[in-house]
């Protein structure tokens, strides 16, 4: 849908009416509730405070291995990719495939991805070797943006 054709007011109303059919299909969804996990009180002198429960959260992630060697990976992988893509894409869309148009096409394409991404591995069981498959992973996305900045034309990027 082009915001020129229809203007910006329906544009918003659209996507307002596509966050409404996903509010309704969570609310459709059911045997999924889970029982309510109650909170302390400010009034239990037992509960820790706020700082102490991230602390805990913390020293217990540290204990992890895998789950420390996760948690380094996805703050190196963020702090690489959250400026790629947040500035350069933009720059690339505006110098190379045409402007906001083209910018929203690849940015709809990463979302697809992410999607996908996120169904596979949310369907699919958690693999032995974690460690070679975060690698697989990391270095296909190191390949991406490669062949992302060598694209000759938009269509190729959205690929």
């Amino acid at each position: 849908m082009e915001i020129e054709s229809v203007g910006v007011g329906i544009a918003f109303g659209f996507n307002a009416l596509t966050f409404g059919v996903a509010v309704g299909a969570i609310l459709l969804m059911r045997g999924m509730r889970r029982p309510a996990l109650t909170a302390p009180t400010p009034d239990d002198e037992d509960a820790p405070g706020l700082f102490a429960s991230i602390m805990d959260g913390l020293r217990y992630a540290v204990r992890q291995p895998q789950l420390r060697a996760l948690l380094v990976l996805i703050f190196l992988i963020n702090g690489a990719l959250n400026p790629a893509l947040g500035v350069g894409l933009a720059v690339l869309a505006d110098g190379r495939y045409g402007g906001a148009g083209a910018l929203g096409l690849l940015m709809s394409s990463i979302a697809l991805g992410a999607l996908g991404g996120t169904t596979l591995a949310g369907t699919n069981a958690l693999p032995k070797a974690l460690g070679l498959m975060l690698a697989g992973v990391t270095t296909g996305l190191g390949l991406s943006l490669m062949g992302l900045a060598a694209a000759p034309n938009l269509w190729v990027a959205l690929v």
